[in-house]
C-alpha cells in the first residue's frame, strides 16, 4: 500500500532524533516521497501546530522540555483526535501500556526500529483511524442506541441516541454501573446474577439472539426495550457492545390486541362451553336411535366444538402470558420424579405408531425452580408433538449446563420425523406459525400457538427454549430452567 499526501506532526526535541526520523521516512518506499512533514521541539508550540494546521498523524515524543511522560499524551489528545504515534527511548513496557490505553495507535523505542518498521507503524495507525471513524460515524448518525460496557459493568461509551433514549447525557453517566444507572430497583437482584455470571465467564452464550427488558430512564419512568448484545476482547479486559431499540410503541400495540383477542376470547367461551354440553347431552340420551351417518355427524361436531375450546384457551393463555396476568408461581420441582410420569401418559396418545420411547433421566435429583402446571404444559406441548410427527423414535433427555455461570437443567424431546430447514427453525416460536400444516382433508391441525406458548413460559422462569434439527434424521426441542439453589422451599 503506497502513502501519499500523507502530513505529519513531529513532536522531538532531540535534534539527532529528529533527522534520524527523516531519513526513515525518505526511504520508504510506501511513503513514495509524498508526505509533509513539521517538526516542533516543544509541547507547546505542536499545541499551536495542531490548532492552525490539520494533520493526519502525529509522531511524539513523552518526554520533551515542557512535558515529559503520559502527562505529554493527555494533553495532546485533548487538542487532536489524529492518530499518535509514541517514539520514546524509554522501553518500558507498563508505560507502553499505559499509552496504548490512552488512546495511542503504537509504542515504538528509539534504536530498536527501522524505516520499514516506522512507516508499517504509521501504515496501520492510519488505516485503525481510517476504521474507527467509520465506526463512530455510524454509532453517532444510527437511530439506534448504542452503549460500550467494561469488565467490571460500567458504561465506558454511548452514542447520541443513547442519550437520547435513557435522558442522560454522556458527561453525568460515563463511569456509572449499568445497573445502577438504567436498571429499575425492582429488577436489580436479577439482573445482577446474571450480568455477573456473563462477565465471570466472559460469556454473552445468553444473549446470542434479541432479548426484551425493563430498563429505566433517567426521569424515573420504565420502558421496554430490546437489547442485542455481543463481548469483544480489548487489551485482555472483555467489553460488550449493546444495541437497544425502544419498543414502547410496538408493546402498546400489542397490549390493545391482547385486550381484543382476551375479551373476545372470554365471550366465545360460554356459548362454546353450552355447545359442548349441548352435544354431549345429545349423545348421551339419543346415540342409540341414531343411524350410523347421524352418529357421524355428531361426532364431526364434537371434534371440531372441541378444537375451537381448545384454540379459545390457547388464546387466553398467550394473552395472559404476554400482559403479564398469568404469572409463574416458583417453587423447588423434581423434574426427575415428574417426567416418567408424563412419559408414560404421552405413550398412551401412541395407539397406532408403535412408537419407541427412549429415556435419559439422571438417577440424582433434578431439582429446578419452577412453577409445575406451567412446566407440565411446555412438557406436553413438546412430547405431544414429539409424538405426532415422529416416524419411529422419541428421546427425552435431561442434563446439568451452566449458561453465563447460572446453573440451569436443561430438558431436550427429540424425533426423527422430517425435520425442519433452518429458515424453519427461525420461525418456530412466534405466534400463529405452522410449520408443513396440512391444506385441507384430513390431518392434524394446531392453533400455532403451541410453541408461542411455550417460549413465554420459559422466559417467565429466566430460561430459553430452542430447536436443533438435520433434515430427515432427527430434531429437538430444547429448554433450560435454572436449577433450584436451596433459596426456595
Amino acid at each position: 500500500m503506497i502513502l501519499s499526501n500523507i502530513r505529519i506532526l513531529l513532536v522531538e526535541d532531540e535534534e539527532l532524533d529528529a533527522r534520524a526520523l527523516k531519513r526513515f521516512l525518505a526511504k520508504s518506499d510506501n511513503l513514495s516521497n509524498n508526505y509533509e512533514i513539521d517538526i516542533s521541539k516543544e509541547l507547546s508550540d505542536a499545541i499551536k501546530k495542531i490548532q492552525s494546521n490539520i494533520y493526519d498523524i502525529i509522531l511524539l515524543d513523552l518526554n520533551l522540555p515542557d512535558s515529559m511522560g503520559l502527562a505529554t499524551l493527555e494533553r495532546v489528545s485533548a487538542y487532536s483526535q489524529m492518530p499518535i504515534v509514541i517514539l520514546t527511548g524509554a522501553n518500558d513496557e507498563q508505560i507502553s501500556i499505559d499509552a496504548l490505553k490512552g488512546g495511542a495507535q503504537d509504542y515504538l523505542v528509539k534504536g530498536e526500529f527501522d524505516s520499514q518498521h516506522l512507516t508499517r507503524s504509521i501504515r496501520y495507525a492510519l488505516e485503525r483511524d481510517i476504521v474507527t471513524r467509520r465506526i463512530k460515524l455510524v454509532l453517532e448518525t444510527t437511530h439506534e442506541a448504542y452503549l460500550a460496557i467494561d469488565h467490571q459493568g460500567c458504561i465506558a461509551e454511548l452514542n447520541p441516541a443513547a442519550q437520547i433514549l435513557f435522558g442522560w447525557d454522556k458527561t453525568e453517566i460515563l463511569g456509572q454501573r449499568v445497573l445502577d444507572a438504567l436498571i429499575p430497583e425492582s429488577l436489580k437482584c436479577e439482573y445482577e446474577l446474571r450480568v455477573r455470571g456473563y462477565i465471570d465467564s466472559l460469556s454473552t452464550s445468553a444473549f446470542k439472539n434479541r432479548q426484551e427488558c425493563l430498563v429505566l430512564h433517567k426521569d424515573g419512568h420504565e420502558f421496554p426495550v430490546e437489547m442485542t448484545v455481543s463481548s469483544l476482547m480489548v487489551r485482555g479486559n472483555i467489553m460488550y457492545s449493546i444495541f437497544v431499540h425502544d419498543i414502547s410503541d410496538r408493546k402498546r400495540l400489542e397490549q390493545m390486541k391482547e385486550e381484543f383477542i382476551s375479551a373476545a376470547s372470554h365471550e366465545l367461551r360460554t356459548p362454546i362451553a353450552i355447545i359442548q354440553g349441548a352435544i354431549a347431552n345429545l349423545n348421551d340420551s339419543i346415540l342409540d336411535v341414531l343411524n350410523d351417518q347421524e352418529k357421524n355427524i355428531m361426532r364431526i361436531a364434537g371434534n371440531n366444538i372441541r378444537r375451537l375450546a381448545h384454540i379459545i384457551n390457547n388464546l387466553l393463555d398467550i394473552s395472559r402470558l404476554e400482559s403479564g396476568r398469568m404469572k409463574a408461581k416458583m417453587k423447588k420441582l423434581n423434574l426427575a420424579d415428574l417426567l416418567p410420569e408424563l412419559v408414560d401418559e404421552m405413550k398412551e396418545l401412541d395407539s397406532s405408531k408403535k412408537l419407541q420411547f427412549v429415556t435419559k433421566f439422571p438417577n440424582e435429583a433434578m431439582d429446578v425452580i419452577a412453577d409445575e402446571d406451567m412446566i407440565i404444559q411446555v412438557l406436553n406441548n413438546l412430547i405431544s408433538n414429539a409424538v405426532r410427527y415422529a416416524e419411529s423414535i422419541i428421546k427425552i433427555e435431561v442434563n446439568k449446563r451452566n449458561e453465563g455461570g447460572v446453573r440451569f437443567i436443561q430438558v431436550s424431546v427429540g424425533n426423527d420425523g422430517a425435520g425442519l430447514e433452518s429458515s424453519e427453525i427461525a420461525q418456530l416460536f412466534q405466534k400463529f406459525v405452522q410449520i408443513n400444516r396440512p391444506q385441507g382433508g384430513s390431518g392434524y391441525k394446531g392453533t400455532g400457538l403451541g410453541l408461542a406458548i411455550c417460549k413465554e413460559i420459559i422466559s417467565q422462569h429466566h430460561g430459553r427454549i430452542w430447536a436443533e434439527s438435520e433434515k430427515n434424521v432427527f430434531t429437538y426441542f430444547n429448554f433450560t430452567v435454572p436449577e433450584h439453589s436451596g433459596n426456595l422451599s
